[in-house]
């Protein structure tokens, strides 16, 4: 894991989870603290299994066509708009998934 810490109250974190099953995920946020708040400026959650196939990636990429949403998740065959999530929660979600040994 890499974090800096930037000039305005920004910061840049990113680095990778990796799995006992060889699956992976990489992560990165740029976060910008406005009035006292977080933001997510740009972020990405990319969950790829043991093949490097992906399983999902949440972001805030542009896409086209667009949704509804900045803010999507992407799976193997569809993207839908999705809320920004905590890192804690996109771990929870893979838990879900592998079963609670995956780490």
């Amino acid at each position: 894991m890499n974090c800096e810490v930037r000039p305005g109250a920004q910061g840049y974190l990113n680095g990778a989870v990796i799995f006992v099953d060889g699956s992976v995920l990489h992560f990165t946020e740029f976060l910008d603290e406005v009035r006292g708040q977080v933001e997510k400026v740009m972020y990405t959650c990319h969950d790829q299994d043991s093949n490097q196939q992906l399983v999902f990636r949440y972001d805030n990429a542009r896409h086209r066509p667009s949704l509804p949403l900045h803010e999507h998740k992407h799976m193997p065959e569809q993207a839908v708009a999705a809320p920004a999530p905590l890192l804690a929660e996109v771990l929870a979600e893979i838990m879900r998934y592998q079963g609670e040994f995956a780490l």
